[in-house]
């Protein structure tokens, strides 16, 4: 029953907005999930369990989510349109609570590994359709309508399946590769798992071309191999480095964080978005302009030509916009704290050592790929990922 619970859950994450659910006016759609955190937290009330943790990593993400969440209502009153930043409220409460819900019931390792294998699962099958898409030409959902003409190098149709946009695919094949392997690490024939689904994932995002996705990919690689055998470091960081820039120095040395001098003049569309991003922000001194807000600030304030593109492209930059100073210090003093949680956990000789060590390597990643998609806000299985991060500092030592 335990295993249907988390499969159902982490079904409901992973494909989100995607299934169907019922319209609430000013709220959003009452889908799986929602329903599914619904019921935990009644049920919790109902027969009394205590879902509050009180170790150390526990009340910190809940004092700097809360002050999130909190300033997050208060840019609602000057927001330009309020109607966006309460529906983008409702989406942010929903990440805290998947977040949340992780804390609350992911007390060990084997909780962590039920949760993996049911995201391994849907991992296979989206990766699966994903290449169906590509191969056929038939998308599956109307997201698709854009990407009729538009194809990969090997003259295929760029998957995208109810991602909307092709770069969130390309986000999900990358950054569930640790969780994966988490799961595949504790079934049989591992190492097959584990060489099929890292097969898996590169080749959809090389249907999609992204070049952040295909990035992460060659960090997660990198970072694997250094954290697995790590007496051949040197060795092993030398030759992937030299594979890196080898193939992808179109991207190192001409990709947008090496162009941030150059912004206002700047050919690529990206680094203008950011640019105008920033002067739009600084107008109202980094008080936010309110959840959801952000494109409508860019389309509204127009420093620098975007080209009609509004979306941020930048998490970072996003919550600067959006929840100003305040929501941007909490949520990277959360990462930092994170990071320098699990880095120090996975320094220590323990059985959880191979967990922590691939949940660090989702760190990295996300690093890259908050620049991939126009935004995260809603992409709820990286904060599934998040809360497991969380999760994992709370487990018993031995």
């Amino acid at each position: 029953m335990q295993k249907l619970f988390w499969l159902l859950f982490v079904t409901s994450v992973i494909w989100g907005t995607s299934l169907p659910g019922i319209q609430i006016p000013i709220l959003g759609t009452f889908y799986p999930l929602r329903i599914m955190l619904l019921l935990i937290f009644v049920g919790a009330f109902l027969f009394r369990k205590r879902l509050i943790s009180n170790t150390v990593p526990a009340k910190r993400t809940y004092i700097l989510w809360l002050i999130i969440l909190f300033y997050g209502f208060l840019t609602v009153f000057w927001s330009i349109d309020q109607f966006v930043a309460i529906s983008s409220q409702i989406i942010y409460i929903t990440a805290f609570l998947v977040i949340f819900t992780c804390i609350a019931f992911v007390k060990d390792k084997i909780k962590l590994i039920i949760i993996s294998k049911s995201y391994l699962i849907n991992v296979w099958i989206i990766g699966l359709l994903s290449i169906y898409e590509s191969f056929s030409g038939n998308f599956l959902y109307e997201s698709g309508v854009r990407y009729l003409n538009t194809y990969n190098t090997l003259g295929f149709n760029t998957p995208v399946l109810f991602f909307y946009n092709i770069n969130n695919l390309a986000t999900f094949m990358a950054i569930s590769l640790p969780i994966c392997f988490i799961a595949s690490e504790h079934m049989k024939l591992k190492w097959l798992n584990k060489l099929t689904i890292f097969l898996l994932c590169t080749f959809v995002v090389f249907l999609i071309d992204s070049r952040a996705a295909l990035i992460a990919i060659f960090i997660f690689l990198l970072l694997y191999l250094l954290f697995q055998f790590e007496f051949k470091k040197i060795l092993i960081y030398l030759f992937l480095s030299l594979l890196v820039v080898q193939y992808f120095s179109d991207v190192i040395f001409q990709s947008e964080v090496w162009e941030i001098t150059n912004s206002v003049d700047s050919d690529n569309i990206r680094i203008r978005i950011w640019t105008n991003t920033l002067m739009a922000a600084s107008d109202t001194y980094f008080i936010g302009f309110g959840p959801g807000n952000g494109p409508i600030a860019n389309n509204m304030f127009q420093y620098v030509n975007t080209e009609d593109i509004f979306a941020i492209h930048n998490y970072f930059l996003e919550i600067l916009m959006e929840l100003g100073f305040v929501g941007f210090i909490c949520f990277n003093l959360w990462l930092f704290l994170m990071f320098w949680g699990l880095n120090k956990m996975r320094k220590r000789k323990s059985n959880n050592r191979y967990i922590y060590n691939l949940l660090l390597i989702f760190i990295f990643q996300y690093l890259i790929l908050s620049i991939c998609a126009s935004s995260i806000t809603e992409m709820y299985f990286i904060w599934l990922i998040f809360g497991l991060c969380v999760a994992s500092l709370n487990f018993p030592k031995d």
